[in-house]
């Protein structure tokens, strides 16, 4: 198994078409919003084997819009949040799941990126009990019938209000 952690303009983009695929099979974001996420990201983390996505994470830039609506909707809107990077398309192949492969990937991932200040949202609540085990707490409220929004390292980030 290969580990990349790259920025996408250096993966292959056989690569990237790939993980666009992946995550849009995953029925939680539309292809359009993958694109964007991934071509304007920071850094792209994968697992491959034989040419073949194992899992993934993403440190992404969302658009302010993004982020203000995220934080609204969770009704968690007393945070500065214009400089919050999105931990983003954490996705294991189906055909790998169980293997622990997503955490072992934010690992490594971690150690490049350091533990800046995030936000990530799922619906998943077994990613929840991941995220918190790499520092992330659950804020606000459930929003959009079943998502839940984490953030890492917000604590001392509030705003005056």
């Amino acid at each position: 198994m290969k580990t990349i952690i790259d920025k996408p303009t250096n993966i292959n983009k056989d690569l990237l078409n790939q993980l666009i695929n992946l995550v849009e099979e995953g029925a939680q974001v539309q292809r359009h919003y993958i694109e964007r996420g991934i071509e304007t990201a920071d850094l792209i983390a994968l697992y491959v084997l034989n040419g073949i996505i194992l899992s993934s994470v993403t440190l992404k830039n969302p658009l302010k819009s993004y982020k203000d609506s995220v934080f609204q909707l969770a009704r968690a809107n007393k945070l500065n949040i214009d400089s919050l990077k999105e931990l983003g398309y954490i996705i294991t192949n189906p055909e790998h799941e169980g293997q622990k492969l997503c955490q072992s990937l934010l690992t490594e991932f971690f150690k490049i990126i350091g533990e800046k200040q995030m936000f990530a949202t799922t619906r998943k609540p077994s990613m929840a009990h991941i995220l918190t085990k790499f520092g992330f707490e659950k804020i606000g409220h459930t929003y959009k019938t079943d998502l839940e929004l984490l953030v890492l390292n917000v604590k001392d980030n509030r705003t005056n209000i």
